[in-house]
């Protein structure tokens, strides 16, 4: 399973807990309501409707809980993935690296690191900033 279809399916789990949140709010406010009309409710209808009251509140909060739980993992999962990214920019980049310093041409590169042409191209322009900025660190650091 992708990272994308992960997040997928924990946002569209999101929108049906939200959906049954709002479901229990509607019956939670429709029993909290004291009965204006109709008999006094004896003792033993006072405590099933505290108990009904007291799950209906506790599922509620469940999937208040849940939505909690599947946002952090939505943003550990977009985390990873921009990493997994970093990770194979960076990793594509060192061969670059290395084979630019062997004497390959670009187009050998692309071949060799399974990239395209311009990719190797934007590669190059990064390392060459790379080293520009360390020697121009290395100047300042010598004065």
């Amino acid at each position: 399973m992708t990272v994308k279809k992960a997040i997928e399916l924990i946002e569209q789990n999101n929108r049906h807990h939200l959906e049954g949140i709002e479901l229990y709010n509607e019956v939670l406010k429709k029993y909290e309501e004291p009965g204006k009309t109709g008999p006094q409710p004896s003792e033993l209808m006072k405590m099933m409707r505290e108990i009904f009251l007291g799950l209906m509140t506790m599922i509620k909060n469940t999937k208040e809980i849940q939505i909690q739980f599947n946002s952090g993992i939505v943003k550990l999962l977009t985390e990873k993935k921009e990493l997994v990214v970093q990770d194979k920019v960076n990793g594509r980049r060192n061969q670059v690296r290395k084979l630019l310093s062997e004497g390959y041409k670009q187009k050998e590169i692309a071949q060799k690191v399974g990239s395209s042409l311009s990719t190797v191209e934007k590669d190059i322009r990064e390392i060459r900033k790379e080293i520009m900025s360390e020697a121009q660190k290395d100047k300042i650091d010598t004065r």
